[in-house]
């Protein structure tokens, strides 16, 4: 699956119990691409002139509710949706609800015009939460592999920096083809500790 994400082919269905495996009959996902799907799949950008975060209204969330990542991806990020109602309902940690900060993240191309390409969420700083937590950070399938993912790094980084802080923490689901090589190669340590699943890494400067 991860290879045909890959290659630009998107799922167009599942079809059930049709596909003998080993003596039983499991479901098959049904994967396709149209040949100018194809051509655009191979001429999509791999860089971009400039980098925003940008604050979401009414408008822009429905926009940025629509980005994807690739299918094999979603096990490893919920969805722009999902960070919604993850951020209209905040968890409680350490007795106290997490602060959200949300952004869009918007890319100028080397053309000028602007599209939208991610999403960041942070836990910021309160009383009871001394330290910023990268909650969310999701770019969108067609501009992965252009350094969005970097650029948007460096931006929150920057803006933390400013506020006087000066670690960050996050954490990431473990498998193949997950974030903790992308993480780990910005600088992110993992702290030895295993929150809900997931592995906690903190990137000092």
């Amino acid at each position: 699956m991860r290879i045909l994400d890959l290659l630009g082919f998107v799922p167009e269905g599942t079809t059930r119990r049709s596909v003998p495996v080993r003596g039983e009959w499991v479901d098959d996902l049904r994967y396709g691409l149209l040949r100018d799907e194809r051509a655009a799949w191979l001429t999509r950008p791999t860089s971009f002139a400039s980098i925003r975060l940008v604050e979401l209204d009414d408008h822009l969330a429905r926009t940025y509710g629509d980005l994807r990542v690739h299918p094999h991806q979603e096990q490893f990020v919920a969805s722009v949706l999902g960070s919604y109602r993850d951020a209209l309902f905040p968890e409680v940690v350490d007795g106290a609800p997490v602060v959200p900060w949300l952004r869009g993240v918007e890319v100028t191309d080397h053309h000028g015009a602007t599209h939208p390409a991610g999403f960041v969420m942070l836990a910021e700083v309160t009383d009871a939460h001394p330290e910023p937590y990268l909650w969310r950070l999701l770019v969108d399938r067609w501009w992965q592999r252009s350094g969005v993912g970097r650029a948007v790094l460096d931006a929150v980084v920057a803006g933390q920096r400013e506020q006087g802080h000066s670690s960050l923490l996050t954490s990431w689901v473990e498998g193949v083809g997950g974030p903790r090589r992308f993480y780990e190669r910005y600088g992110f340590v993992p702290t030895g500790r295993v929150i809900d699943d997931e592995t906690e890494a903190r990137l000092s400067w």
